[in-house]
């Protein structure tokens, strides 16, 4: 007891840690998760997700034990289920793929933060409709309880990735602009694809891309932005950019600029033809 209270010992969830593994608080969390449950213990959650490189911002601590034991962790949250992939391990821990952390997670939250982490994930390409759909897929093979993992796929595969690009498709919809087709691709003549548009009038050319409220998490990110703008412009698209703060504090002005950019189209489109 003197060695915790002086600092030497430090007790978390349960059990007592080292010195070395007090620096780093998710390594710190990490070796008590595994001390409490065993060496079968598995990190995951935004644990795992940090300690792999991921940025989440959330004090959730969720870990995997095997379904035969029942070890209880104050302070966290104990899954009972195998992992979906291979784990990995960092020194002697052992940490499930950070798709699979980024998923516990967003399943462990409640909705509204899930739908917030959801749209950072995808916008950071930290998860993918794909592997929300594979874990749907595995966990209805196994007979487990799937109604979130359903929820979470349709929100990831609804032809709009983030918040911002859902709220601008009703946004559209609310004013009769209808006609646009959410995630469309765009080749260059060689059929070798240039990027792929948030909202796209195919017929006019139009490509609306929205900025949501994690948008250029760095500056590598920002100049590849900038290549992919030239590309689509270079293929004949007139581009729309619409940020989250306009989407939602001035949608009259965002309604205006697309529909005015319509009509201009529109208009040019018959000139030619009378020509």
């Amino acid at each position: 007891m003197r060695r915790i209270a002086n600092g030497v010992w430090q007790s978390r969830l349960g059990a007592i840690v080292f010195p070395e593994c007090v620096t780093n608080v998710d390594l710190r969390d990490a070796w008590a998760l595994a001390l409490r449950i065993g060496d079968c213990a598995i990190i995951t959650g935004p644990t795992a997700a940090r300690l792999q490189g991921i940025p989440i911002d959330n004090p959730l601590i969720l870990a995997i034990s095997p379904l035969d034991l029942h070890a209880r962790v104050p302070g966290a949250r104990i899954l009972r289920r195998p992992p979906l992939l291979p784990t990995s391990i960092r020194g002697s821990i052992c940490l499930v793929n950070p798709q699979e952390a980024i998923l516990d997670t967003l399943e462990a939250l409640p909705s509204r933060e899930a739908k917030q982490l959801l749209d950072i994930a995808l916008q950071r390409r930290w998860i993918t409709a794909k592997f929300i759909e594979f874990a749907r897929n595995n966990r209805a093979a196994l007979g487990q309880h799937r109604g979130k993992l359903s929820r979470l796929h349709t929100l990831a595969s609804g032809g709009a990735q983030s918040i911002a690009e859902r709220r601008m498709r009703s946004l559209l919809s609310k004013n009769k602009l209808y006609g646009w087709k959410g995630n469309h691709r765009i080749d260059n003549e060689n059929g070798r694809a240039i990027a792929s548009i948030d909202l796209a009038n195919v017929d006019l050319q139009i490509a609306i891309e929205v900025d949501g409220r994690s948008f250029h998490s760095d500056r590598r990110s920002f100049e590849r932005d900038r290549v992919r703008q030239n590309q689509i412009a270079l293929a004949g698209w007139t581009i729309l950019r619409f940020t989250w703060e306009q989407i939602t504090q001035d949608p009259a002005l965002v309604v205006q600029t697309v529909r005015s950019t319509i009509r201009m189209l529109q208009g040019n489109t018959l000139a030619l033809t009378k020509v």
